[in-house]
């Protein structure tokens, strides 16, 4: 409601006082869901996942979520993934990601300057698991040896003062400390006073599959210039291009990267700029304009990572000849993608990767899309949020009606589901490409299933690029805005925003009980995309719940694991639409016991299901419908 109150036109003073309530009302649900946790833990009430994950994709988008609180602050936020590690893996995404930002919200908090970094490796002890290593390492004011023994000890902060400063219970540490050591891993500090802190995660995690990195680039030999006034950045830009046996120069001052730049021009030019943005020197907009005054240099690609999230600052780079704008964290893939498809088409206009914005303006597109889904709640959300873009919407049911009406109509995009009766995505795309070899019309995989093999199966098939459900109105209007502007482009593969998170001890959500229901900011969210259709969208989701407790129990009856997989799959989507979170996770698991392992529900998982369709129908009764 304060933030409804916030947008509603107000002068300063009543801005700064419902400020205050907004604020205060935030410190408060941390302190709830601190003891709601710390209680569920001490009971033993607090169940563990086993599930195959992305850990790397998981970091990414927790720095990237937090990267706002650390550039509001003047701090770099920095990944350091070990490329030689695996990267899915078998454990509780949920509670490792809770673990991690309760650690780097703890040093954005407790750093008033310099840089926190994330840095992740593993390697096999005596027993032959695999340890993996989270550490997250700061430059703040440290923490003194006297504390240090106590500091994972329940309510202990570093000083009485430290509350009344900096907020909290005191039971983030402990919290901490007790999910470690259910998932059999540890937590351990090394910090010195005045110089910062080093809070380290080991845990034993499984191997669900190595995926090697996609080195199939041809830049061996390319000669780039790397340019950081960070030195911790700048060693892990070298490290994460390392693997493309590229000749790679490194420069932490922007002004000797100017001299080194014109010195090369008589002898062997560089062939690729990679800069960061903030430098006290220079600011990669500087940089980039100076360099393309060099004659030799005036087209070469110039690719900046920036950690700030501000538009003003993107604007400025392109204006200045930035041909990519990538903010930091970044990853290997997202880097090795970028540079990819910026040295084959140097000449591209500007593209801002993996930056979010939190007001970004969504703006008015033309076309006509066709969507194939089969899902009747997502179908209603997907056009919603199209017909607001000002797209015109044609809608299939299966991957053969797709066909049919591609055959028919005069497309500029097709958004693909990829698990759909009669043909699915990948068969219906296969056969769009088959009559179709020049590939005229984009296709972008709409999939609950974000995993690096999943994308890799979407573009092996033929698909242009990828979006994973439940997505953002505002992302899902940056990927069609990128391709229905450019006649087949080279892909992009925007990584997505919030859309996959999972989520964490911060969320706001209403409660049944202790039990997480719904996350509210999601919910809220889909009400105000859906606008006058939000009742219908209900009505077909309730719709859905009740066919599903009599589905799943008849494919079960008949041994149909195919529709029984179907079934939880397209509701694991579609509640997760409306931040039914717990319940989507439970089909999610339901869905990879059948996918993978050929294995159906027990009783007890249909009756767990079955209530909490009970309590979603309640919740909604109650709360959702518009007036």
């Amino acid at each position: 409601m304060t933030q409804l109150l916030q947008n509603s036109g107000l002068n300063e003073r009543q801005k700064e006082y419902t400020d205050i309530i907004y604020q205060s009302g935030s410190s408060l649900l941390i302190i709830i869901n601190d003891i709601l946790d710390f209680s569920k833990i001490e009971a033993g009430q607090l169940s563990l996942d086993k599930l195959p994950f992305d850990l790397e994709k998981e970091c990414h988008e927790i720095c990237q979520s937090l990267s706002l609180q650390a550039d509001d602050k003047g701090l770099e936020l920095l990944l350091d993934y070990d490329s030689n590690s695996p990267t899915t893996v078998i454990g509780d995404a949920l509670r490792i990601r809770q673990l991690l930002v309760n650690l780097i919200g703890n040093a954005i908090k407790f750093t008033k300057r310099g840089s926190i970094s994330v840095k992740v490796n593993s390697e096999q002890d005596q027993n032959g698991l695999n340890i993996f290593s989270l550490a997250v390492i700061d430059t703040g004011i440290g923490i003194p040896k006297h504390i240090q023994p106590h500091l994972f000890s329940s309510f202990t902060q570093a000083d009485s003062s430290t509350t009344r400063k900096y907020g909290g219970t005191g039971l983030g540490l402990a919290i901490c400390k007790k999910l470690c050591e259910l998932m059999g891993g540890n937590i351990s500090l090394k910090s010195v006073e005045g110089e910062g802190s080093n809070f380290t995660v080991s845990l034993p995690l499984g191997i669900h599959s190595t995926q090697p990195l996609n080195k199939k680039l041809d830049l061996k030999g390319k000669k780039v210039l790397l340019v950081d006034d960070n030195p911790l950045n700048l060693n892990i830009l070298y490290r994460m291009l390392q693997p493309l046996e590229m000749n790679i120069s490194s420069c932490s001052d922007p002004i000797n990267a100017l001299d080194k730049l014109k010195k090369s021009v008589s002898t062997e030019p560089f062939q690729l700029v990679i800069s960061d943005y903030r430098m006290s020197a220079m600011d990669g907009a500087e940089l980039t304009s100076k360099i393309r005054r060099i004659d030799t240099y005036n087209d070469i690609p110039i690719l900046i990572l920036s950690s700030s999230c501000q538009l003003e600052d993107s604007q400025k780079l392109q204006q200045a000849g930035a041909n990519k704008i990538l903010s930091k964290p970044i990853t290997c893939n997202i880097l090795f993608s970028a540079l990819d498809s910026l040295c084959r088409n140097k000449k591209q206009d500007p593209i801002l990767l993996s930056v979010t914005h939190t007001n970004t303006k969504i703006e008015r597109l033309s076309g006509h899309i066709l969507l194939a889904e089969d899902v009747l709640t997502n179908q209603l959300v997907a056009t919603a949020m199209l017909e607001q873009l000002g797209l015109t919407v044609d809608i299939a049911n299966n991957g053969l009606e797709a066909l049919d009406k591609w055959r028919t109509g005069h497309y500029q995009l097709i958004l693909m589901d990829c698990q759909m009766p009669i043909l699915d995505g990948y068969q219906a795309t296969a056969r769009i490409l088959a009559e179709d070899p020049n590939n005229s019309v984009p296709i972008i995989a709409l999939t609950a299933n974000a995993l690096p093999a999943d994308r890799e199966r979407c573009f092996s098939v033929g698909m242009d690029d990828f979006l994973s459900k439940p997505f953002e109105q505002q992302a899902l209007a940056n990927m069609l805005d990128y391709w229905l502007s450019r006649t087949k482009p080279e892909p992009h593969y925007l990584e997505p925003t919030l859309n996959t998170q999972e989520p964490t001890m911060g969320n706001n959500t209403i409660t049944d009980n202790s039990d997480n229901l719904v996350e509210l900011s999601t919910f809220e969210m889909l009400k105000k995309a859906m606008g006058n259709n939000f009742n219908m969208l209900i009505d077909a989701f309730i719709t859905s719940l009740d066919e599903q407790l009599i589905n799943l129990p008849k494919s079960i009856q008949d041994n149909d694991l195919k529709t029984y997989v179907r079934e939880v799959h397209s509701m694991k989507s579609a509640s997760a639409n409306f931040g039914f979170n717990e319940f989507s996770a439970l089909n999610r698991k339901l869905e990879l016991n059948g996918s993978k392992e050929g294995q159906f529900a027990t009783e007890a998982e249909l009756a767990d299901l079955a209530e909490q369709v009970t309590k979603i129908k309640q919740w909604l009764k109650e709360n959702a419908y518009a007036a």
